[in-house]
């Protein structure tokens, strides 16, 4: 079956509904099945826009700050931290890919 997340408009494959969205992480309450889902078609408010613009700034980073604060655990050995660290920055980049459906971009989030 295909589903595809609300949130971030990833579309994957699976037998059962999955707990959460392989991409951006939130849970399955936003996933529906793929022949369900259609593309909200109202205008996002500059105030929204702005919000997510802002919100996406963070996201960026806070990626960074995690893949630095990975690189430097694991610069001392602290294989574990750094680990930490990098699941962090996985979950900031889900982030970020989400941000950018809501604000309809289809450039690859870097």
């Amino acid at each position: 079956m295909e589903w595809r997340c609300l949130v971030c408009g990833r579309k994957f494959s699976g037998e059962e509904k999955p707990l959460a969205c392989p991409a951006c992480g939130v849970e399955n309450d936003f996933i529906i099945p793929d022949s369900q889902y259609t593309r909200p078609s109202g205008r996002m408010s500059e105030i929204s826009r702005a919000s997510f613009k802002q919100a996406l700034d963070l996201e960026v980073e806070a990626t960074r700050l995690y893949h630095e604060a990975a690189a430097k655990a694991k610069n001392e050995g602290d294989e574990v931290t750094g680990i930490f660290f990098d699941a962090l920055a996985k979950n900031e980049f889900g982030h970020q890919k989400a941000i950018k459906f809501q604000l309809g971009c289809r450039k690859k989030v870097e």
